[in-house]
């Protein structure tokens, strides 16, 4: 019973080890460009945001002045 899962273990084992060859002799750590996001960051969007809501606050202020 042992032995056969030693046979599954290094099977297993090899399969793996054979597909992290593949990975590191051919794969990069470059971007590729269907990967870069073309939506606005969520830290840009709150910048924005505050902007627009220190601006409606100004001519609110400028309206009761």
């Amino acid at each position: 019973a042992a032995s056969n899962w030693r046979v599954v273990f290094y099977s297993t084992a090899s399969v793996s080890a054979a597909g992290l060859a593949v990975y590191l002799i051919f794969g990069t750590s470059e971007e590729q460009t269907w990967s870069r996001s073309k939506i606005t960051s969520l830290s840009s969007l709150e910048i924005k945001e505050k902007n627009s809501i220190n601006e409606e606050s100004q001519k609110c202020i400028e309206n009761v002045t």
